[in-house]
Formats: C-alpha cells, structure tokens, sequence
C-alpha cells in the first residue's frame, strides 16, 4: 500500500503515498505523505479516515441498513482526483512545498477536503 505515485497540480509535480505506517494501533485510518518532486522542500502529512473492511467485516455483513452502513464505515479509496483537492486545499492552509520547513500534519475531513492542523505529537501517537 505504500508505492509512490506522482501527480501533476498547476504544473508542479508531487510524489504522493498512502500507508498505515504511522497509526499500527489505529485500524480507521490512513497516513498520505505528499512532497514535492521537482524540489527538497515542505512535506505534507495527511490523516484520513479510513475503515479497512477486513477489520471490520462482521459489523459490515451483519448490518442490514446501507445507509447506516455508509455513514458508519469509511471505505473510499485514495484517488488521485482527491490527493488534488487535498494538494490545493494545504496550499490554501500555508504548505509551501517549494521551501525547506517543517512538515505539515493535518486531519483531512475526506468530505469536505477540509484540513485541521494536528500537532506532531498527537500526530504520531494517534491521540
């Protein structure tokens, strides 16, 4: 789950993962890593809600209401469509990908690409 793929955004490119590296305890979501791949600069750090199926197959095939089931699990899968909205919505919240900072770690909203800063601590210990 963690092969690096490029996207192209106003013509800048990036190199983007998705993996589970950073949450082993937590099975509802995903680390998304995105960087630039023209320059060493800012990294973003991504959480989004994620409920891996496997984990969660009995709730899943014993719910007998999916629409309770859609509003429950999360199980979208990564695209390269939503890695766009969420490259321009941390370019609108201050990621500077062409500079050398920090990285950036955010909660990404998956519906709303909306981005909640998330300090490194709570970031890497899932709390």
């Amino acid at each position: 789950m963690k092969a690096k793929r490029t996207i192209t955004v106003y013509n800048h490119r990036y190199h983007w993962t998705v993996s589970l590296k950073l949450y082993p305890k937590s099975h509802d979501h995903v680390h998304v890593a995105i960087w630039s791949a023209q320059i060493k600069g800012q990294k973003l750090n991504l959480q989004l809600r994620y409920d891996d199926p496997w984990l969660n197959f009995g709730p899943i095939i014993t719910c007998n209401q999916p629409k309770k089931l859609q509003s429950a699990f999360e199980r979208l899968s990564v695209t390269p469509a939503e890695i766009r909205k969420l490259i321009l919505a941390a370019l609108e919240n201050g990621w500077t990908p062409e500079k050398k900072a920090p990285q950036l770690h955010f909660y990404a909203n998956r519906n709303t690409q909306q981005l909640y800063p998330v300090s490194q601590i709570e970031y890497h210990t899932g709390k």
